[in-house]
């Protein structure tokens, strides 16, 4: 619940849901990276055939997460958590 509360504040200071929820997966990402490159996690390489082959996980983790975001943006917090 916490994280929707710091959501809610953050679409409240920069309204615009897709965006913000862009920049929280690719600072996700950046973070991961940076953790690989230091050597203290070590990542299997990913083929473009298991991209392919999964490729619905992360696009329809992708529209629940903008789905999310646009509830948010244009509700309060405790109608997302029902």
């Amino acid at each position: 619940a916490s994280m929707l509360i710091v959501n809610k504040w953050a679409l409240i200071h920069f309204p615009f849901p897709a965006a913000l929820t862009f920049l929280q997966c690719a600072s996700t990402a950046l973070v991961v990276e940076g953790v690989r490159a230091s050597g203290a996690l070590k990542i299997d390489e990913v083929s473009w055939a298991d991209v392919y082959r999964f490729l619905s996980v992360p696009l329809l983790f992708a529209l629940a997460l903008y789905s999310s975001g646009q509830l948010l943006h244009h509700s309060d917090a405790g109608l997302q958590i029902l």
